[in-house]
């Protein structure tokens, strides 16, 4: 009489509990990714924002202080040929001047809080990327 043989059972490496454990994992990662996204993203921002207020600051002291070539003011009053030579220089050689690297506007406002143009001067000076109620800097 022949024996009989056991019928041989295929091992399936990839079968429904191994599907749902793996999809389990992955909800796992992109959630864990989501809860930690925000805090790195965070910090980013607080440092960018500390560059910022950095560069404000600078530019800030360049503008009222006596450097001559940026130095808008004279006996604490801010002087229109001064700006108009400021405009004339180009956005590039203010901000190698200056010596700061994000982007800048400079505009003027009156007490109100309305936009103040000097003549042959648009919205301000600095960069266009940066936009002043709608309109560019530039």
């Amino acid at each position: 009489m022949a024996k009989k043989r056991k019928p041989v059972k295929k091992r399936e490496l990839f079968n429904f509990n191994t599907a749902v454990i793996l999809l389990a994992v992955i909800v796992i990662a992109v959630i864990l990714k989501a809860l930690l996204m925000p805090l790195n993203s965070l910090s980013l921002q607080e440092g960018q924002k500390a560059n910022l207020e950095d560069d404000a600051t600078i530019l800030l002291n360049k503008l009222t202080g006596s450097h001559e070539e940026v130095g808008l003011l004279e006996s604490n009053e801010l002087m229109e040929d001064k700006i108009r030579v400021l405009a004339d220089m180009g956005y590039n050689r203010v901000k190698a001047i200056i010596g700061i690297k994000n982007d800048f506007c400079i505009y003027f406002e009156d007490i109100t809080g309305s936009i103040v143009k000097v003549d042959g001067i648009s919205t301000g000076i600095g960069s266009g990327n940066i936009y002043i109620n709608g309109q560019p800097c530039s």
